[in-house]
């Protein structure tokens, strides 16, 4: 059996690789899992009820799944999203479909949430003191691909290879980079206050805040490219094409270097760190530190 991570931890790490070989967590803090079979595993810190799953309907199973801090959400196998824990800002109120439509993923910021719906729309309800939840309109004949969550920011990538991102932006994390001629986007990730996009050249882009380095992409040998990333709050990660993991930002307690040796059949497959605090969370999945709140 496999594990599917979704954004969040405090402190916690859990590795996945290739393989099937799975790490020891170390349960201190909320971590939802999707595994191979369509379940949600969750483990640690549970202040808001972020660990209490729902269980669901016979028959039915979960294909996404995705947190922060303080809350949860997972699309289930009806193209419905649950969502649990903290709602004071309405992070887990999801809004109700339109007749015919479903939800195919899910991001989750600090105290927001996003879903992008089968017909190419993305969706975002919570705290939106910052723009956090206005989702840009689309161009005729264009949609949404992919979504992700920063602390107080969202990001997407659009059918057109375009990267749109909206909310707070003292630090830049919302002003996109251009593409050069012929080259498109293809999978973002959202940090404390910087963003990253995975080009489809297999090149990494990133952008905003940078005190800790967590925009200074790491060189890659001649013949590599990426081809996933995620980014914790002052550090970034990504997955190379010959598996192995990148990390660079801060390493406050250990968060970004790299990651433990692979029996040498194994390979890691993508990076979506988990929204903890102080720590990365390398299966790779998604990882983050709480800043303080502007």
């Amino acid at each position: 059996m496999s594990f599917r991570l979704a954004p969040i931890g405090f402190l916690l790490l859990l590795l996945l690789t290739a393989c099937g070989q799975l790490g020891s967590p170390t349960a201190t803090d909320l971590s939802p899992t999707a595994t191979a079979g369509g379940t949600v595993v969750a483990w640690g810190r549970n202040f808001a009820g972020e660990t209490d799953v729902p269980a669901l309907p016979e028959g039915m199973s979960y294909t996404d799944v995705a947190a922060h801090e303080y809350h949860s959400l997972a699309v289930r196998s009806d193209g419905q999203v649950v969502a649990w824990g903290d709602d004071y800002y309405g992070a887990t109120t999801v809004p109700a479909l339109p007749e015919g439509m479903s939800y195919t993923a899910v991001a989750a910021g600090s105290e927001h949430s996003l879903a992008l719906r089968s017909d190419g729309q993305v969706v975002a309800w919570g705290l939106n003191r910052h723009g956090q939840t206005n989702v840009p309109e689309l161009p005729e004949g264009v949609s949404y691909t992919a979504v992700a969550g920063g602390y107080l920011h969202s990001l997407a990538v659009r059918s057109d290879g375009q990267v749109v991102a909206w909310g707070y932006n003292h630090f830049g994390q919302t002003n996109v980079p251009e593409l050069p001629a012929g080259v498109s986007y293809t999978a973002v990730a959202g940090g404390g206050y910087h963003s990253l996009a995975l080009r489809r050249d297999g090149q990494v882009v990133a952008w905003g805040h940078n005190a800790d380095g967590q925009t200074n992409v790491s060189a890659f040998p001649e013949g590599v490219s990426y081809n996933s990333v995620a980014a914790g709050t002052n550090f970034s990660l990504a997955v190379r094409s010959d598996g192995q993991v990148a990390a660079w930002g801060s390493n406050i307690s250990g968060s970004p270097p790299s990651p433990p040796a692979l029996r040498e059949s194994c390979r890691y497959s993508h990076a979506c760190l988990p929204r903890g605090r102080w720590h990365s969370r390398l299966h790779p999945d998604r990882s983050k530190r709480r800043p303080v709140q502007p």
